[in-house]
This record gives structure tokens, sequence and C-alpha cells, in this order.
């Protein structure tokens, strides 16, 4: 049995406004400090697992979420990363947090970065780990930010 085995975990689903479902999962402390786990390319939200025991120790409440198409959450066609802050504010909204932190991992960086820009409001804090991703949708994130600012 692996040290990951051993840790508890809520694997679950919700259904968007939209009718699109959503995947995450949590590890740590349900009452604990929230914070949103982006998961790389091609990978799902199962990556978090990785900080699950940290999150356990350190009191955080760890979620680890689907992006479209990947994991559990249905595809959604012509996607922006500007439109996937939206998908985090309904999953918060649903498991009843008002204010998080969110970080990316490598592909995950993009969309960190796009709800740092979106729902600043919303977030404690906003991390990038060894970002990475899509340079062409990266680019064009990037543009409209910057022609927005």
């Amino acid at each position: 049995m692996s040290r990951i085995d051993t840790i508890s975990a809520t694997d679950t689903t919700i259904q968007l406004h939209d009718a699109r479902t959503l995947g995450y999962i949590e590890y740590g402390n349900p009452a604990g400090k929230p914070l949103f786990y982006f998961h790389g390319h091609p990978v799902s939200r199962l990556e978090a697992g990785f900080l699950a025991e940290q999150a356990q120790k350190n009191n955080i409440r760890l979620i680890g979420v689907d992006r479209p198409g990947l994991g559990r959450s249905t595809y959604k066609a012509g996607r922006h990363f500007l439109d996937w802050p939206d998908d985090v504010v309904e999953l918060a909204d649903r498991l009843h947090i008002n204010r998080f932190a969110v970080v990316g991992f490598s592909g995950g960086g993009p969309y960190a970065l796009a709800c740092a820009y979106k729902i600043s409001n919303r977030l404690t804090a906003c991390g990038v780990v060894s970002g990475v991703g899509h340079t062409g949708r990266l680019l064009s994130f990037l543009s409209t930010v910057v022609l927005q600012s």
C-alpha cells in the first residue's frame, strides 16, 4: 500500500449552470484554508494527490479541479482562458467558499493567471509552479490582458 492510499479524499462532480460536468477532488482538512489546484497537461484533478499529505499537515483544504475536456469534466467547445474563472467561481460557490487561493502547475499556470486577472476579488493568493501552456493560447490570453489594461 502506498502512502497516498492512506490519505482520505472526496472525489466527485458537480453539474454547472450550462449542464456541463466539472470533476474535482478534495484532500486535506475540510475546514482548512481553501486552495484550488489546477493540474498540468494532459493529466487530471488526481495530480493534486501528490500534495495531499502536506495539505493535511498544513491545515489546507486542497481542491484539485479537472479542466474542460479532461478527467471527469465535460469538454466546452470554443472555450477561452477567461472562461475558466467562471467555472471556478461556480464550484467555489457550490462548496460555500467565498475567498480562496489558486495554484497552477505547468499547463495549469495560465488558468491560475486567468483567475488572478478576472476574479482577484475572490483570491487570497495566486501561484504558478513551472508554468507552461499552449504558446498560441497563452500569447492570445496575454494580448487580451494587455489590451484590456
